[in-house]
């Protein structure tokens, strides 16, 4: 940057705005005094109009690196570039700042559309989880689960959003939706998830939609090793609950944390690690038709969207999945041995595919746990990690014993023992 260019941005004063809901009364009075200061006003088409028609110069656009270009090319000194709704809140405002520094902006807050809802239904967002579905992916549904109040900007996808509420079990919740807000055209609806859809097949919702979900029934706790009889079961062999707790225990999952789980059965680890997970993805990869049935069955039974059933054999229905940060290994089919040779190929690939920086850090892995049940089982693990150098291990042996009663006393009657293996798997 030469010295005409330095002495050029020091003389623009560059403002960063949130313009509020939309209409004039939602815009903030800081606002107001900016419009009438600024010599040319950026921002997107819908929000800059009305400007122009007061007679002010304004451009229309919203991608910062255009809008760089604007604010490098303008003789205007003083510059306002206008944000939707609060620059704090899923806003763009920040990655425009980031490309205005040079610049030094400052940042005006508004009037969140989040903000304008809440005052609109009578619902306050105090202890309310927000969240927002443009442009990316999102668990709705345990994210439902886990709070009573769920604020969502949609991103356009609010009949998506519904029908995935009522598919996993929550159709009959109560919800607000408001649409086009502060507009003259603004509506809010009221009703569960299966009644606003059979609206929607009349009256089609506006791409401009927000929704409130109301889960009186809301469960922060994560339990881990849930009752058996909590699963539908059929005939599929399924991991009792005090060694799925165990196994959870073992994979050390966080919220984000995305999961295998092979071999899934009935898929009560994958539920359970859903759970847990879930801002994150837990992969189910099972092979039997009933068992998949089962593990679909379960994860509506239990409101885990963040379950993905994997139909396949492993280690091939892995070649298409994301390397996780945690893979159990419940059932093998006999190829133990592949499995992890191909979990170690994709922390490789991962590796060479990382930016330059990444490299710089050490290298990182994945927690394996694998279970076994028999002694062969158990010498055949042993010998694949050997062989495999992996060192960093180590074996737990459970033993169980429920009681029973009988007669009018209480036995204890055994499970079989599991042997669990617990590693972190490199690279290398």
């Amino acid at each position: 940057m030469n010295l005409l260019q330095k002495e050029r941005i020091m003389k623009k004063q560059v403002i960063i705005a949130g313009a509020g809901a939309g209409s004039e009364e939602s815009r903030t009075a800081a606002l107001v005094s900016a419009v009438e200061e600024a010599g040319l006003i950026i921002g997107p088409d819908r929000i800059v109009r009305s400007f122009a028609a007061k007679g002010k110069t304004v451009r229309s656009e919203y991608r910062p690196e255009v809008v760089r270009q604007i604010v490098d090319e303008a003789q205007e000194e003083n510059i306002l570039v206008l944000v939707t709704g609060d620059p704090g809140f899923y806003s763009a405002a920040y990655g425009m700042r980031e490309k205005l520094s040079d610049y030094a902006p400052r940042i005006l807050p508004g009037i969140s559309s989040i903000a304008y809802f809440s005052a609109r239904i009578g619902i306050p967002y105090s202890n309310a989880l927000l969240v927002s579905a443009h442009g990316r992916e999102l668990n709705l549904v345990s994210l439902v689960r886990r709070n009573r109040q769920t604020f969502v900007l949609t991103g356009g996808n609010l009949v998506e959003l519904l029908e995935r509420l009522s598919a996993y079990g929550y159709g009959d919740l109560e919800i607000y939706t408001g649409e086009d807000l502060s507009s003259d055209r603004e509506r809010i609806r009221h009703g569960s998830a299966a009644e606003l859809l059979r609206q929607a097949g009349k009256e089609p919702f506006s791409v401009l939609s927000l929704m409130a979900v109301n889960n009186p029934k809301a469960e922060e706790a994560v339990p881990a090793g849930l009752p058996d009889d909590d699963f539908l079961r059929g005939k599929v062999p399924m991991t009792k609950r005090e060694v799925r707790a165990v196994i959870l225990s073992s994979l050390r999952l966080l919220a984000d944390s995305v999961v295998v789980d092979i071999g899934s059965g009935t898929g009560s680890v994958a539920v359970e690690a859903a759970l847990s997970a879930y801002k994150g993805t837990v992969y189910a990869v099972e092979r039997k038709q009933e068992a998949l049935e089962l593990i679909r069955a379960n994860a509506i039974r239990f409101h885990v969207d963040n379950l993905r059933v994997v139909e396949g054999e492993a280690p091939e229905a892995l070649e298409k999945l994301p390397v996780a940060d945690a893979y159990f290994i419940g059932g093998s089919g006999g190829r133990l041995e592949e499995i992890l040779q191909c979990i170690r190929k994709k922390l490789q690939q991962k590796r060479e595919n990382d930016q330059p920086e990444e490299k710089k850090k050490p290298e990182s892995g994945c927690r394996v746990v694998i279970s076994a049940i028999t002694l062969q089982t158990l010498t055949k693990v042993v010998q694949i990690l050997e062989e495999m150098h992996v060192r960093d291990s180590s074996w737990t042996q459970l033993q169980v014993s429920r009681s029973h009663r009988t007669g009018g006393y209480d036995l204890m009657k055994a499970e079989n023992p599991v042997f669990l293996l617990t590693a972190d798997l490199s690279a290398r």
